[in-house]
């Protein structure tokens, strides 16, 4: 009974001391054969440079399919009802001739009334920022301030 457990043992220490050899080898084929130079190039070419990766981010969406995050920088028009002296169809006129055409989200032709509406609103102690678009560029900013300087709030 003892050999059979003396001759198991020796069988697997022979194989431990051939993968042992094996991997002693492929380190030394690695580091004086043929691929050698060429991977140590590549080594000089990683190791003294710094190199910076910026990947691209990927979109995240809310569990409803909303975009959250995206590659892109967009802004959210908003009217601070708090403000007075500000007309409500200025900020409805500048909002929907700038968003009205480029924007799916919006109609044309009534997206004027809502933003009027949305302007016309009344603070309140809980409510003093009305949201009147999403999703607009910095091109669609920059001519909303061209044609309504100081009248509407970017974030």
């Amino acid at each position: 009974m003892d050999g059979d457990y003396t001759r198991r043992y020796f069988i697997a220490g022979i194989v431990f001391v051939a993968v042992a050899v094996m991997i002693v080898g492929q380190i030394v084929r690695i580091q004086v054969g043929p691929v050698a130079k060429e991977l140590r190039e590549q080594g000089d070419i990683y190791n003294r440079q710094l190199h910076i990766f910026y990947p691209e981010r990927g979109q995240i969406y809310d569990r409803w399919g909303n975009l959250l995050a995206g590659n892109e920088t967009v802004y959210e028009v908003g009217i601070d009802l708090r403000t007075k002296g500000k007309s409500p169809e200025t900020i409805a006129f500048v909002l929907s001739k700038v968003l009205g055409p480029g924007h799916p989200e919006y109609d044309a032709e009534t997206y004027y009334y809502q933003v009027l509406e949305l302007a016309s609103t009344v603070p309140t102690t809980t409510t003093i920022y009305r949201v009147a678009a999403d999703f607009v560029t910095q091109k669609e900013v920059e001519e909303i301030r061209e044609w309504g300087g100081n009248t509407i709030h970017y974030i």
